[in-house]
C-alpha cells in the first residue's frame, strides 16, 4: 500500500455495482496510485445487487462490507452527505461511528469526508463520535459558497478546534464542481489564489482540486461520436509545474467518468449503449442506439471509438480490451453496468498515466491470453 502522500489521483465515484466492479479490473500498477472518494447512495436508490430499497441497517452493513471487499486495507474517502435523510441528522452520534467502525472490520481503512457545514450544524456530534471511535484523519470538503466567504480561515480553526484536529491530519477537498472550467486563464488564477489562501491557514496532510468538465447529460445524440475538451487535467497539470509547493501537495481529483451532478432514480428505463473514452485533453462519447440488441449496439459505439484516431490501443487496459474485442462482436455484450466499469476503468488508466508521466513512474500495459473473454462473476448479481 502507498501511503496517501503519494495518491495523486482522487477520483469521486459513485458507490455502485459498475464503479466497484470497475475497480477490481485496475492493473495493480494504477490501484496503487489512487486514492478513490466514494459517495455512499441514499436509501431511495434502488440496490442494484438486491434489486429493491435497502433497509436502514442494510445500507450500514452491507455498505460497510462492500467497501471492505472492494477496496481492502487501502485508504478510501468515504462521503455519507446522502444518508443522513434516511438515517438521521440527531441519531447520526449512533449510526456514523457504527458504519464506520463496520467499515474497519470488514479491512476497509475509510476516512469520512465532513463539511463546514456539517461541523457547524446538527451533523457534528456522529461525525466527532466517528472521529473518537477511528482514529483523527478526516477529509473537509470545501465547496465554491465556502471559499467565497471572508470569514473562510475563521471557520476552518474554529471546526479544528472542535474536532480536536490538526491539519497535518486533514485532507482538504477543493470541490469546483460548481465552477466553469472554459476559461483556463481565469480559472488557474483562482486555483493558485485559493490554494495559497489555504496555505495561510495550515499546512495540510493534502489538498485535493475535484473537478470535471464531463456535462451533466449525455452530449451525443443516438449513433453519433462528439469530443468535448477535458480542461480540469491541463489547469492542474499547469500550476504543479509552475510551483513546488503544489507539486508536493495537490492532488488531481475528478469524478471518473462521470459529471459531477449526483441524481439518484429508481425508475426502470433502458439504457442507452455509449461508451465515455478520456484522451489527454478531450472527453470521446460515442452513443449507440437503445432500439438495437446490446450486441449491435456496443458493437457499433466501441467501433465508432477505435476510428476517432485516439484509441489507445487492446493492451492499454481491461476496458480497451473489452471495446477492442466487442468492435469485432467478440464477447457478450454486457449491460449499463457492465459499460460503466468499461468507462471508468478506461478513464483511471488514462488519468494515472498521465500524472506517471508527470512525475515519473510508469503504469504497466494489460495483458489477457483470452481475448474475447466472458464477463466474470463481478457482473453477476451479488451482494
Amino acid at each position: 500500500m502507498m501511503p496517501i502522500e503519494t495518491l495523486d489521483y482522487v477520483p469521486t465515484l459513485r458507490f455502485k455495482s459498475g464503479e466497484r466492479n470497475a475497480l477490481s479490473r485496475l492493473n495493480k500498477t494504477v490501484s496503487d496510485r489512487i486514492l478513490p472518494h466514494f459517495i455512499l447512495t441514499p436509501l431511495s436508490e434502488k440496490d442494484q445487487e438486491k434489486k429493491r430499497h435497502l433497509t436502514p441497517d442494510e445500507l450500514i452493513h452491507l455498505n460497510a462490507r462492500r467497501i471492505g471487499i472492494t477496496w481492502p486495507l487501502r485508504p478510501a474517502l468515504v462521503d455519507v452527505r446522502f444518508l443522513f435523510d434516511a438515517l438521521g441528522d440527531l441519531g447520526s452520534a449512533a449510526w456514523l461511528p457504527t458504519l464506520f467502525v463496520q467499515i474497519k472490520g470488514a479491512n476497509g481503512l475509510p476516512i469520512p469526508v465532513m463539511t463546514l457545514a456539517d461541523i457547524e450544524g446538527g451533523h457534528y456530534e456522529g461525525f466527532k463520535a466517528t472521529i473518537d471511535k477511528i482514529g483523527p484523519d478526516l477529509a473537509l470538503r470545501l465547496q465554491l459558497e465556502d471559499l467565497s466567504d471572508v470569514r473562510l480561515a475563521i471557520r476552518i480553526q474554529n471546526i479544528l478546534l472542535k474536532l480536536v484536529a490538526k491539519p497535518a491530519q486533514v485532507i482538504v477537498l477543493l470541490d469546483l464542481s460548481d465552477a466553469s472550467f472554459d476559461d483556463k486563464e481565469a480559472i488557474s488564477e483562482y486555483l493558485k489564489d485559493t490554494f495559497n489562501r489555504l496555505l495561510a491557514i495550515g499546512i495540510w496532510r493534502r489538498v485535493i482540486l475535484q473537478a470535471t468538465s464531463y456535462p451533466d447529460s449525455n452530449p451525443a445524440k443516438t449513433n453519433t461520436v462528439v469530443m468535448l475538451k477535458r480542461n480540469e487535467f491541463d489547469i492542474w497539470k499547469s500550476f504543479i509545474e509552475s510551483d513546488p509547493v503544489a507539486r508536493d501537495l495537490l492532488s488531481f481529483g475528478d469524478f471518473g467518468a462521470d459529471c459531477a451532478k449526483f441524481t439518484f432514480k429508481s425508475i426502470k428505463v433502458k439504457p442507452i449503449p455509449h461508451i465515455r473514452y478520456s484522451t489527454s485533453d478531450s472527453w470521446i462519447v460515442a452513443r449507440g442506439n437503445k432500439q438495437d440488441s446490446a450486441a449491435t449496439s456496443i458493437a457499433a459505439v466501441s467501433n465508432m471509438i477505435l476510428e476517432s484516431g485516439k484509441f489507445l490501443g487492446s493492451d492499454y487496459s481491461w476496458a480497451d480490451q473489452f471495446i477492442a474485442d466487442r468492435a469485432s462482436s467478440k464477447g457478450n455484450p454486457g449491460n449499463a453496468i457492465t459499460w460503466r466499469q468499461v468507462n471508468t476503468v478506461h478513464h483511471i488508466t488514462q488519468v494515472v498515466s498521465e500524472i506517471g508521466a508527470i512525475k515519473h513512474f510508469d503504469v504497466e500495459r494489460y495483458s489477457n491470453d483470452s481475448l474475447g473473454e466472458q464477463l466474470s462473476f463481478l457482473d453477476a448479481d451479488s451482494s
